[in-house]
C-alpha cells in the first residue's frame, strides 16, 4: 500500500501478511511488550512476515499474532499481501489438541466468516470506547468487513489480492481477465 499512515499497534485478521517496503519503517512488538524495528536494512526484494489472528486461532495460540505499527511514512511505499481464510472454511485447532497440546476454551471451531465478523465487532467496540464523544455512534458509513475483503469486480473474497499503485485491491485472477479483455 502506498502511503500507509503512521499508526498505533495493529494486528491483521488473516493467517499471514507479507510486506515488501522500499524503506524501513515498521516496528513489531515482542511478547514482553518491547517494540523493535522489523525491517531495518530491508529492500523491496526482502519480505517481512507478520502472523495474524486466524493463524493464532487455528494453532491454539502456539503461533502468536504479530502486533506491528508504522513509524516512518515519509517517502516510503509498501506492498502488502494478506493470506486470508476462505469464508466457508472452519478454523479448528483440534489437530493441535490431538497432538497433545493444551487447547484453551476460547479456541473453539468457528467459520472463518463468523470469526472475521466477530473481530470486526470487537474492533468497533474498542474504537467506539476510544473515540471522542462527538464521533461515537458514527459507524453507519463504515463498509462491512465482507465488502473490504471482497474483490470489487467479482464479489469473491480476495485470496490472490493484487494492490495497484492507487492503493485499490483486486483479485489477481479477475484483474488478469479484465486486462485480457482490453
Amino acid at each position: 500500500m502506498v502511503g500507509l499512515r503512521p499508526s498505533m499497534a495493529e494486528v491483521d485478521r488473516g493467517f499471514v501478511t507479507l510486506v515488501a517496503s522500499d524503506h524501513p519503517g515498521i516496528e513489531v512488538c515482542n511478547p514482553n511488550g518491547h517494540w523493535y524495528p522489523a525491517d531495518v536494512g530491508s529492500s523491496p526484494d526482502v519480505l517481512l512476515l507478520l502472523t495474524g489472528r486466524a493463524l493464532s486461532h487455528v494453532t491454539a495460540g502456539l503461533r502468536l499474532n504479530s502486533q506491528y505499527r508504522i513509524i516512518n511514512n515519509e517517502n516510503r511505499a509498501s506492498l502488502m499481501f494478506r493470506l486470508m481464510p476462505r469464508a466457508n472454511a472452519i478454523l479448528d485447532c483440534s489437530p493441535i489438541s490431538a497432538a497433545g497440546h493444551c487447547t484453551p476454551q476460547i479456541h473453539r471451531p468457528i467459520s472463518a466468516s463468523q470469526f472475521m465478523d466477530d473481530l470486526r465487532a470487537e474492533e468497533n467496540v474498542y474504537h467506539h470506547l476510544e473515540a471522542p464523544p462527538e464521533s461515537q455512534g458514527n459507524f453507519v458509513n463504515e463498509p462491512s468487513l465482507r465488502s473490504v475483503l471482497s474483490d470489487p469486480l467479482s464479489g469473491a473474497f480476495l485470496e490472490d489480492a493484487m494492490v495497484l499503485p492507487c492503493g485499490h485491491s483486486f483479485g489477481g485472477l479477475m484483474l488478469k481477465k479484465v486486462l485480457e479483455l482490453l
